[in-house]
């Protein structure tokens, strides 16, 4: 056992005296004074957590990959009960009412079991903070137009890449319904549900508990892994920075409520933007796209500059003190983790399934 392992193994009494939590050295009676390697205590600490993350990814995917045919057994079992008595409308709306439950459990159960794991305390773990209207609003608009823009370069980039290679990326849609029933489902599908279940995650539990060893730090993991859920390659680019900025401003805010605001509003501004699409044919679709692309644009730009008027340091996070790594350092050694290398590179393998040759 060398002289870090004997300092960390023995207990407080044991360690005498500790020259303050910035200390280079520490007193044990079995060694005296023994020298603290922090970076390596950092990097260890790092390690753990990963693994412990990742094996919750691993579960994560596990109960993913099972959810399909969860959906399909109730689907005949809804069948067989109904025997034909019940309308069809009514079977499809509890369908759909059980899809957006399971897929909300599947997602959610393992991360709160992680975040009980960790024993971290609700209110850490999701923080309930009454936000800033006007903070959240103007990121809300930032990160829209950010996102919408990022979202057309990616738009440009596959469609050059098909015409030059033959590589077709693809990105998986949902068709929204005209009955008003159907509509109002979509939107919970895919504006509400979404905003509440994956800010509560990736904003909530994965980022709160990563922020021990740095803000940035917590901010660059849950957002990649926030990129990574989603089920296309092409969708990587703007859910990653739109995973940045969404967590930039619950870290200013202090709330989770901001962050599902600004969800929400991205994505009720997509829905949208599809039904202004659906509704105008020929070149008027291609105008008006490019229209709202230049609208929010404007209003991005414009909130932008209102913040950084309002705030002198926009875009600066405080490093925690203490931290002995630089954020890049922490990055690496968090996948060093095998778990969480694994679970990583599962999702990644996921997304390139919807990638494939003309």
């Amino acid at each position: 056992m060398d002289e870090q392992e004997i300092f960390e193994s023995g207990s407080r009494n044991e360690r005498d005296m500790v020259l303050g939590d910035d200390a280079d050295y520490a007193f044990s009676p079995q060694m005296g004074f023994l020298k603290i390697d922090r970076q390596r205590m950092e990097r260890e600490r790092i390690m753990r957590l990963g693994d412990v993350l990742g094996m919750f990814l691993l579960v994560y995917l596990l109960l993913r990959m099972f959810s399909g045919g969860s959906f399909q057994l109730f689907q005949n079992l809804l069948s067989r009960i109904a025997g034909g008595n019940m309308p069809a409308e009514v079977q499809y709306v509890l369908s759909w009412l059980f899809y957006m439950v399971l897929t909300s459990g599947v997602l959610l159960i393992p991360f709160f079991v992680y975040a009980a794991y960790l024993r971290m305390p609700a209110r850490v773990a999701v923080p309930l903070r009454r936000p800033r209207i006007s903070l959240t609003v103007l990121g809300a608009l930032v990160t829209a137009s950010v996102s919408f823009m990022v979202s057309l370069a990616v738009s440009l980039m596959t469609g050059a890449l098909k015409q030059w290679t033959g590589v077709v990326v693809s990105i998986p849609s949902v068709t929204l319904g005209s009955d008003p029933v159907y509509f109002l489902l979509h939107i919970l599908q895919l504006v509400v549900v979404p905003a509440v279940t994956e800010e509560l995650v990736f904003r909530g539990v994965i980022m709160q508990s990563l922020r021990q060893f740095s803000d940035w730090f917590a901010l660059l993991v849950s957002s990649m892994l926030f990129a990574l859920i989603h089920p296309s390659v092409a969708n990587l680019p703007h859910a990653f920075i739109s995973g940045m900025l969404i967590g930039y401003f619950v870290l200013r805010t202090g709330s989770i409520f901001t962050g599902m605001f600004i969800h929400g509003f991205y994505n009720l501004l997509s829905v949208l933007l599809e039904l202004l699409l659906r509704n105008v044919s020929g070149s008027l679709s291609t105008v008006a796209y490019f229209g709202v692309l230049v609208l929010l644009m404007i209003l991005g730009l414009a909130a932008l500059v209102t913040l950084a008027k309002n705030y002198d340091d926009l875009f600066v996070l405080n490093r925690r003190k203490g931290a002995q790594l630089s954020t890049s350092a922490q990055f690496l050694t968090l996948l060093k983790s095998p778990p969480f290398f694994l679970a990583c590179g599962t999702l990644l393998c996921t997304m390139l399934s919807y990638v494939h040759l003309v």
